[in-house]
């Protein structure tokens, strides 16, 4: 007989700060769990990011099947987007696939979990959820049920935007503590309540945390500085991931016979450097075009109310605008074969005649003038320092499979470990890369795994997948692996007699895909969203 299997994420965590901070005696639970049990590298998605990630977490299946290519996406090439929900993930769920199973599950603060749908146990949704919404529990009755039990509860925290002082940060910081205090009281109650087969849990206070700190908490980050102020942070940071190491200790602790723990991470961390402002560096190849006059005075325009000139209407070769909502006012789309839209794609768009609003590329020439950017992208380098800007470019089918490649970007970029990110506003700087004043912190492609309990064996790093959460999970629970999902059984993780016991099995995959409609929302509400999103420089 299956045991039960818990499982806890932790947003943004990496394995060499975690490794590091254990080793020092700063986070004695999860020291032990890596002295006995099993860690490594879970390799993220491309890009690596939170909506893209978790997506491939709980299906098991690549982004070109699930759908989900960033925070915002479309239904059909070149269509309007919407915000990642649980409608746009379309491939079969864990929540829904071990339901159906009648295997009983948990999900608290799951990421991309609005709206909650209906399960065999309970599901409360997390980041991306809008904020002041009552619709954010399966069933209906378990939000108030929590606020009543644990006097509050928080989806999440207001994120401060970038080069925030010193007493704002103090108070965001015990802000993020409070809310995972929350998170682990409504985990220990819903534990009793439910005691589910899977009870999964998300945790986001690192990475959000990190994305404003980073250099306060790796001591080898470039540009790091001492400072009493600095201290401070670290200190109330330090608190914050020490809580959650007492939360992963007691999990560890309580585990039953043939109860499974497993840590996961949806990407790494580390330092960031050199912003690379890649549309400009496309304008200066040619293949993005702006309108001719320089008008500055559509900032004043914007600041004291008055109307912006109409689209088409001369426009600004250089602003701070975003390309996000493709409106045209400063770019000429009848000239422009090649954008980019959202950092967080880490990514490139050709403007494809007959498949894009405003399309001019001819599909004949569609693999030339691609290979053409992929071979001057993979060779940019910083103009000042001659560091390369990124570690790979690729066609999107070196990345993705599945019937929903069509509708993502049509060339992405890997920067691997380099401290660069991409910005794909239009700056009136006409520098192509800049220093990243403070030493931000973003995302790295490498997370983290780490897996104790009686049926976890000894053995050497682990090396994994984010999509392979979902099928080791399956396993886990001594369920067949359907055969449509991507991942594979982390059969490495258990003794020959343990699978001798145990076989992987498989089952025929599901054909049936979720409707891949969006979420009607107020523009109050996608307006938090979009404020969340550029808080963390993902817009």
């Amino acid at each position: 007989m299956s045991g039960r299997v818990c499982t806890i994420g932790l947003d943004g965590a990496s394995l060499v700060l975690i490794r590091r901070w254990a080793g020092e005696g700063r986070l004695p639970g999860l020291a032990r769990i890596l002295a006995q049990g099993r860690a490594g590298t879970l390799h993220s998605t491309m890009p690596p990011f939170t909506a893209t990630a978790w997506s491939t977490i709980v299906t098991g299946t690549n982004p070109g099947k699930h759908g989900v290519f960033d925070f915002r996406i479309a239904t059909e090439p070149g269509g309007p987007k919407s915000y990642a929900n649980t409608r746009l993930i379309r491939q079969p769920k864990l929540w829904g696939l071990l339901s159906g199973a009648g295997r009983s599950v948990g999900f608290l603060n799951f990421p991309i979990g609005f709206p909650p749908e209906p399960v065999n146990g309970y599901l409360v949704s997390g980041f991306l959820t809008p904020r002041g919404t009552d619709n954010y529990t399966y069933p209906a009755s378990l939000g108030p049920e929590l606020h009543e039990t644990l006097g509050d509860y928080v989806i999440g925290v207001k994120l401060p935007k970038a080069g925030i002082g010193h007493e704002e940060g103090v108070a965001f910081l015990r802000a993020m503590d409070r809310q995972t205090e929350l998170r682990i009281q409504a985990y220990d109650y819903l534990e009793e309540r439910f005691q589910p087969d899977l009870h999964f849990v998300v945790f986001m206070a690192m990475d959000q945390v990190q994305h404003l700190y980073w250099k306060y908490l790796d001591e080898e980050a470039e540009g790091r500085a001492e400072s009493a102020e600095g201290n401070e942070l670290r200190a109330l940071m330090e608190k914050t991931f020490r809580r959650l190491d007492d939360f992963i200790a007691a999990r560890h602790d309580g585990l039953g016979e043939n109860d499974t723990l497993l840590i996961v991470s949806d990407h790494g961390f580390g330092n960031l450097r050199r912003r690379f402002f890649l549309n400009r560096w496309l304008a200066r190849h040619g293949w993005l075009k702006f309108y001719g006059t320089r008008v500055w005075g559509d900032r004043l325009r914007r600041q004291f109310g008055r109307p912006l000139p109409a689209e088409g209407s001369g426009g600004a070769e250089m602003i701070g605008g975003t390309l996000a909502d493709r409106s045209g006012r400063y770019i000429d789309w009848s000239r422009t074969v090649a954008y980019a839209s959202h950092p967080s794609e880490q990514a490139i768009y050709l403007n494809v005649a007959g498949r894009d609003p405003h399309g001019v590329l001819p599909e004949s020439d569609y693999q030339r003038v691609r290979e053409e950017i992929v071979t001057r992208l993979a060779m940019a380098t910083d103009p000042v320092t001659g560091a390369p800007l990124v570690r790979a470019v690729l066609p999107r089918e070196e990345v993705l499979s599945g019937p929903h490649t069509p509708c993502a970007p049509d060339i992405y970029i890997d920067f691997g470990d380099l401290p660069v990110t991409l910005s794909a506003n239009i700056t009136p700087h006409p520098a192509l890369v800049r220093t990243i004043p403070g030493a931000d912190g973003g995302h790295r492609p490498d997370g983290l795994v780490l897996a104790v309990g009686p049926r976890v064996a000894d053995g050497a790093d682990l090396d994994a997948h984010v999509q392979d959460v979902a099928p080791t999970l399956l396993h886990l629970l001594d369920e067949p692996v359907p055969n449509h999902m991507d991942g594979r059984v982390l059969t490495e993780l258990f003794s020959p007699a343990d699978l001798a016991r145990r076989p992987v099995r498989s089952v025929a995959g599901l054909d049936v895909e979720t409707s891949g409609t969006g979420v009607a929302m107020s523009a109050d509400e996608e307006h938090d969203l979009e404020e969340s999103l550029r808080a963390l420089g993902y817009l």
